[in-house]
């Protein structure tokens, strides 16, 4: 395959992660070109598509999606949007590259998965970027190595920067369950993708949610909102070689690292820390102890994508994603995290959400 065409489905220029992160991304890999974009309306699609130098605007994703010079559709709207989208791009016949979370809801996300599955020529990628990351590709890789021995616990404490008390215009709608899009599906999804990727999946799980900021202020207003989506959410577990694993994500700014991650061996221990944000954005710090030595910094590892090395850091992980879905189809690989493995991530999410039911 030649150069493959991206369409990009909520691609504004002025606000939104379409524009200021997808865009770029696409923009980074040297095997994609942005080719054509579509927005709620023809004029803000027109303007999109003078400021990124395209010909191809579009009102609707649909027309976007049908037409012959497009190879791939990329959606970045909000999550409660995102199934028409996917549907009419695989009726299309389309490779799609879709924001997590896939669907609003675990039996969209299963929907959205088995109407992909039925058509196995069609290459799917969900945006669980961080498994992407050189960073926690570092930590697979040591895991895996046997540096540690084996694996007895892992805990992943996380700063939920959404959670804060106060909430911009564009962002209110995810304070409502029914939408889909909260720190319980985005951000723990998020975080559990790439412990999961490093560590393996986590059986006999249970898990325990609550909402502690109910009340957010609009930012630049004295408007105050109520919250109904969880901001505390805790979960423990076996990992697949029998140690425990625990995760918690918890509302408002941290005092130190925005997230802290030890993994125990029986060998040494490996801890990793997120400075200034979550894991799936920015560079990381890579420790490791072994037995009765203090913690020594691991040599941080190359960036493999060169020209997405300069982006914003939201844009960078996302970059490798897009580089991943090329490759997929340049070589008829499957690198990229499938439909499929969004069904799989967004199982534990529903899990969890049904826990904190069943326990009131």
């Amino acid at each position: 395959m030649s150069i493959i065409r991206v369409g990009l489905v909520g691609a504004n220029p002025d606000y939104g992660w379409g524009g200021s992160v997808h865009a770029p991304a696409i923009g980074a890999v040297p095997a994609l070109a942005l080719a054509g974009v579509a927005t709620r309306s023809k004029a803000t699609a027109q303007a999109a598509a003078q400021a990124f130098g395209l010909d191809l605007a579009f009102d609707n994703a649909r027309s976007l999606a049908e037409h012959p010079d497009i190879d791939v559709v990329a959606i970045a709207v909000r999550a409660p949007e995102h199934r028409p989208i996917v549907e009419a791009a695989l009726a299309a016949g389309k490779h799609v590259f879709c924001e997590w979370p896939l669907g609003k809801t675990y039996a969209e996300t299963q929907a959205l998965a088995a109407l992909a599955d039925g058509q196995p020529a069609i290459h799917t990628a969900i945006g669980l970027q961080g498994r992407f990351s050189p960073w926690i590709r570092q930590v697979r890789d040591i895991v895996q190595s046997g540096a540690l021995g084996a694996v007895q616990s892992a805990t992943l404490i996380a700063s939920d920067l959404f959670s804060t008390g106060t909430v911009r215009a564009s962002n209110a709608y995810m304070l409502d369950p029914a939408n889909g899009a909260n720190p319980l599906t985005i951000h723990v999804g998020h975080f559990l993708d790439a412990f999961c990727f490093a560590l393996g999946e986590i059986s006999s799980l249970t898990a325990r949610a609550a909402t502690t900021v109910s009340r957010v202020k609009l930012s630049g207003s004295e408007k105050v909102l109520q919250s109904n989506v969880p901001d505390q959410i805790a979960l423990s577990g076996l990992l697949e070689g029998g140690g425990v694993a625990v995760f918690q994500l918890r509302a408002g700014y941290p005092t130190g690292p925005a997230a802290i991650w030890e993994i125990q061996g029986s060998e040494a221990q490996l801890r990793v820390t997120s400075p200034d944000g979550y894991l799936h954005w920015h560079p990381l710090v890579v420790e490791l102890a072994r037995k009765g030595q203090p913690f020594e910094p691991v040599p941080a590892p190359e960036f493999p994508l060169p020209g997405a090395a300069g982006l914003p850091p939201a844009a960078r992980h996302v970059a490798l994603a897009y580089k991943a879905l090329a490759d997929d189809l340049q070589t008829g690989g499957r690198q990229s995290a499938s439909f499929a493995e969004a069904a799989t991530r967004h199982a534990t999410i529903a899990k969890i959400a049904e826990d904190s039911l069943a326990q009131g």
